[in-house]
């Protein structure tokens, strides 16, 4: 789903699987996993968005980013 209005842009993505929990996802910036091959789509979301939340079963994820005029 796509919402766009002169003021932001907000995208809904879902998926069928179980989802997470997004108190476990493991800090990509932490030493010991700054080689690791995955783990960083989370902080990619909070780096490129002014808003990122979840519904409660981790499936679905809602960004938005403001547009700047």
């Amino acid at each position: 789903i796509m919402r766009f209005s002169q003021s932001s842009a907000t995208f809904v993505i879902r998926d069928q699987g179980k989802g997470f929990d997004r108190a476990k996802v493991a800090d990509p910036t932490a030493e010991e996993n700054l080689t690791a091959a995955s783990g960083r789509g989370v902080l990619l979301m909070r780096a490129y968005t002014d808003a990122v939340s979840w519904n409660d079963i981790g499936n679905e994820v809602t960004l938005t980013k403001v547009l700047k005029p």
